[in-house]
């Protein structure tokens, strides 16, 4: 029963906090400055959280502490303060590696910003045994890096509709076709480690069943956030209500 709540809390987390991030990318400028500078602290609060006994920390804590440090990821992107130093759309005609360079270039502050939080999470928590805030943004890492690399190459749903105004120069790196090589393998890899960390999480006890059963919600929910991508279904009405207009732009189109 505690596993499955830890697993209805990653998917509550995961909805509202998404919607959350669309609703304050769209704000005004002003009140996007007071939203980043909010979840600023809250980032300060969270890693204040995890140097505190990671060792023996309560798995829901450190979960809750490494969501915050991943909602600034997202809301510093999304509001434009860390994105990366080109911000224009690449040259019309760009395929292949040179698009990659391009897209590099327009998130390179954002990606390096992950992977010194990340490191720094680490060094905070080398006490923690299991290591457990370490994989848990290791994870939303690699998952966030997976679905940008799959739009970037070609997927159906693009739900551009989603980016705000200020943001508007990375519509061209994303490619609307009905899948691409890496999809499936993508999928593959994810579903293979939701099903290993759900196992392992019926066959632990105590702690150690709320953090596998939180990681696997975390892996299943990755693994569902690519099916999105390419399913026939309106999955842009989750968040509708975080829109200007309450989503009333509907979904891309070729």
């Amino acid at each position: 029963m505690i596993a499955a709540s830890a697993a209805l809390l990653a998917l509550l987390f995961w909805w509202a906090g998404t919607g959350a991030v669309l609703a304050a990318a769209h704000r005004p400028p002003g009140r996007s400055t007071l939203l980043f500078a909010g979840s600023s602290l809250g980032l300060v609060a969270a890693l204040a959280v995890l140097t505190r006994e990671p060792a023996g920390q309560d798995p829901l804590v450190t979960f809750l502490a490494v969501f915050a440090i991943w909602a600034w990821i997202e809301l510093s992107f999304y509001t434009g303060f860390v994105t990366g130093p080109r911000r224009t759309a690449p040259p019309p005609g760009t395929r292949g590696w040179p698009l990659l360079r391009c897209a590099l270039e327009a998130s390179a502050h954002h990606e390096l910003a992950m992977a010194a939080l990340w490191l720094v999470v680490t060094g905070l928590t080398l006490a923690d045994p299991q290591h457990f805030a370490s994989v848990l943004l290791a994870v939303l890492i690699l998952l966030h890096t997976s679905a940008r690399l799959n739009v970037l190459l070609g997927v159906r749903n693009l739900n551009e509709h989603f980016l705000p105004a200020h943001l508007e120069h990375l519509k061209p790196y994303f490619t609307q076709r009905a899948g691409n090589p890496l999809l499936p393998l993508s999928v593959l890899v994810g579903s293979l480690a939701t099903a290993w960390a759900a196992a392992a999480a019926f066959a632990a006890v105590g702690d150690a069943r709320v953090r596998y059963a939180l990681l696997a919600a975390l892996l299943g929910i990755g693994v569902a956030e690519h099916l999105l991508l390419v399913a026939p279904l309106p999955a842009h009405r989750l968040w509708s209500w975080s829109l200007p207009g309450r989503g009333k732009a509907g979904r891309s189109t070729p």
